[in-house]
């Protein structure tokens, strides 16, 4: 696609381990990282022996249209990973590659499908910021994140998914993976898109964001159907 790089990897079969000893940079521009290349089932991400004073998380993403495919991320301090946004109160100009949303007619149908009061809503009407990946748009500022894909990924066990290996710090603000932005999609409708969500020392998901789709995850079990709850909630929806 154009304008997404594509982190890929060469370091063996199964599923290589890549030890951090600090902290990733923040992930700003679209990405796709997939863990199932170069011979790979998956690739581990192992945040459990950064020092650090603070929380680290695993991945911090604060742009747009990013994937993550097939990775292993635990024993992190922070969550494993944040779907975030840049702060700012940019400004986006866009000319859309879809129809343009409907006028708002507050709390009645047909009106904005992506109003509150809207249902059922239509999220491919609803732009997330910085509009559709088709757009030509045009950044005065920063602007927030969004219209991120997290797919067959491991999230607080240990390679195969039997065995705990937290992300954070058990605190009301902690999970496996935190979403602040909207239109994100975690997991999918088909068996190889799942994640495992579990063991995570706070909730599995926490979210705070509009028309995000969870579904067709395994949250507080193993791979193979073990008991590995999250220290808090599943899902929490804040």
């Amino acid at each position: 696609v154009d304008g997404i790089d594509r982190i890929v990897f060469s370091v063996g079969t199964g599923t290589p381990r890549i030890q951090l000893r600090t902290g990733l940079p923040a992930i700003t521009e679209a990405v796709t990282i997939d863990g199932a290349t170069g011979g790979a089932t998956r690739i581990e991400v192992a945040g459990g022996q950064i020092f650090s004073l603070g929380a680290v998380h695993g991945f911090l993403v604060t742009g747009t249209y990013s994937t993550f495919k097939s990775l292993v991320i635990n024993g992190f301090r922070g969550n494993g990973i944040v779907l975030s946004q840049l702060d700012g109160s940019g400004i986006v100009i866009v000319t859309p590659s879809k129809p343009e949303r409907p006028e708002d007619v507050s709390g009645s149908l047909p009106g904005d499908p992506c109003g509150p009061s809207a249902f059922p809503s239509d999220p491919s009407q609803c732009p997330p910021p910085g509009g559709f990946p088709g757009d030509d748009t045009t950044t005065i500022g920063s602007t927030g994140g969004g219209g991120h894909t997290v797919i067959d990924c491991l999230i607080g066990t240990d390679a195969t998914g039997s065995k705990a290996v937290p992300n954070g710090l058990g605190t009301a603000d902690s999970a496996g993976v935190v979403v602040l932005t909207a239109g994100n999609v975690i997991g999918g409708t088909v068996q190889a898109s799942r994640n495992v969500i579990a063991g995570n020392a706070g909730h599995g998901i926490l979210l705070d964001g509009r028309n995000n789709k969870v579904f067709g995850n395994s949250i507080g079990a193993g791979l193979g159907g073990q008991s590995l709850g999250n220290q808090l909630d599943g899902v929490f929806v804040a």
